[in-house]
């Protein structure tokens, strides 16, 4: 289980089918692929239950056989095997990473610290709702899930051709994305006002 939600996301995957394949992880917008994914590289743990990587407990060998140096506890050592992982989520970390594009999140993350995850939730919450009221009053098809637990921050609208509509929507200076037989992708920010979402689900009902 992950957060508040109580059906399972995955099931029956049995080792034997995944040796040495790829696999695939669909679903709609905000189903929790990202975080299923988090949880599997251990970034976020799981409310209940437990990740294991092999029967006999969590081999790091067995999971990642490439890992980069920056994993190594001393990455600056550049010290001979054996490899020595970090206790930090960095020991799935691989390759050099850009320290100016990390720098640059700084001022980001201070926002969030200062509104707060919860005040952001919130809103996220409000503001998808309305949106989801809003296109269901038009008539609109809304592929995102209904069910607050279950949505993540966007809303899924949609559309005959996504590509040609976030273009002419960005001409009125409204910035989304879209996704193949699904539709617009409209993330409202907690630094977007009322207004601003009010005003960008005005200009879609134009243009539709």
């Amino acid at each position: 289980m992950i957060g508040s939600r109580s059906s399972a996301s995955v099931g029956d995957v049995r080792p034997g089918s995944v040796v040495g394949r790829r696999i695939v992880v669909t679903g709609m917008a905000g189903a929790g692929k990202s975080t299923l994914l988090a949880v599997i590289g251990t970034v976020l743990a799981p409310s209940s239950g437990q990740v294991l990587y092999h029967p006999l407990g969590s081999d790091l060998e067995l999971v990642r056989p490439h890992i980069g140096w920056v994993a190594h506890d001393s990455p600056f050592d550049f010290a001979s095997a054996p490899m020595k992982y970090t206790d930090s989520v960095r020991r799935f970390a691989q390759g050099t990473p850009s320290i100016p594009a990390l720098y640059s999140i700084l001022p980001g993350l201070q926002i969030i610290e200062e509104v707060g995850i919860k005040t952001i939730q919130a809103e996220s919450r409000r503001r998808t709702e309305w949106m989801i009221e809003f296109a269901s009053e038009k008539g609109w098809k809304v592929n995102s899930p209904r069910d607050v637990e279950d949505r993540g921050g966007s809303v899924m609208i949609y559309v005959e051709d996504g590509p040609a509509m976030v273009k002419r929507l960005a001409e009125r200076k409204v910035f989304v994305d879209c996704r193949p037989k699904v539709g617009l992708r409209m993330s409202p920010h907690f630094f977007n006002t009322d207004e601003e979402v009010r005003e960008a689900m005005a200009i879609l009902a134009e243009l539709i």
